[in-house]
């Protein structure tokens, strides 16, 4: 997860994280920016030090925005079209094919599903969702790969 976005328990034990990365070894954030006209949550490119570990160099630059919703309304599945929605909103008006922007060597939406269940419950249940179409559409116009993590853990 980027710097930009932290997670937080979800009020009734779910937290929905989506964000676009936009990754390479060559990659320049500032063209990103200027290219896709949308300032970033989070950024830096490779040999810039990394906060989180003193000494450590980033290998790789990157691109991130990002936004996180909880189910403390609606349903799980309309939660999740809410908060990739939320940040695709952002690209709007972007028309070009991100996977193809120079320096870039993957770019993506990444999905983060995390269901807080008690310990007296199964942790081995399905983790359910659906992405609908009109989502799914507008990740191949922008030229973004979709991955999730989904995730079941003890209250």
């Amino acid at each position: 997860m980027g710097e930009g976005i932290e997670p937080v328990a979800a009020d009734r034990g779910l937290l929905v994280m989506a964000s676009v990365y936009i990754k390479g070894a060559e990659l320049f954030p500032a063209w990103i920016t200027s290219c896709l006209n949308v300032e970033p949550d989070d950024s830096h490119i490779r040999g810039d030090p990394d906060p989180r570990v003193p000494g450590r160099l980033f290998k790789i630059g990157l691109w991130m925005i990002g936004a996180r919703l909880d189910c403390a309304d609606g349903s799980r599945f309309s939660l999740l079209d809410r908060v990739i929605d939320e940040v695709l909103e952002r690209l709007t008006g972007v028309s070009v094919d991100i996977s193809k922007l120079e320096g870039v060597e993957s770019a993506y939406l990444d999905v983060f599903w995390c269901r807080s269940l008690p310990i007296d419950q199964s942790l081995g249940k399905s983790v359910e969702f659906c992405v609908s179409a009109s989502v799914l559409r507008r990740l191949a116009a922008l030229g973004l790969d979709l991955s999730v993590t989904a995730s079941n853990v003890h209250e």
